[in-house]
């Protein structure tokens, strides 16, 4: 019996363990979507802070 439930927990344990096809963590839909659009945003924002040092730098040449 304890044979049994030992190998019946190692399984489960194996079978959890287990990485993903597809390597991504695993999270809630919607906390994917958020982190995907603060990274769109986060690409936005430093292309306009490299536009206004591109502007700052031909003001001071």
């Amino acid at each position: 019996m304890k044979t049994l439930l030992s190998l019946t927990l190692l399984a489960i344990f194996l079978i959890g363990c287990t990485p993903d096809s597809d390597g991504k963590p695993k999270i809630a839909g919607s906390q994917r979507q958020a982190l995907d659009k603060a990274k769109a945003v986060e690409a936005t924002v430093q292309q306009g802070a490299q536009e206004d040092r591109k502007k700052v730098d031909a003001q001071t040449e």
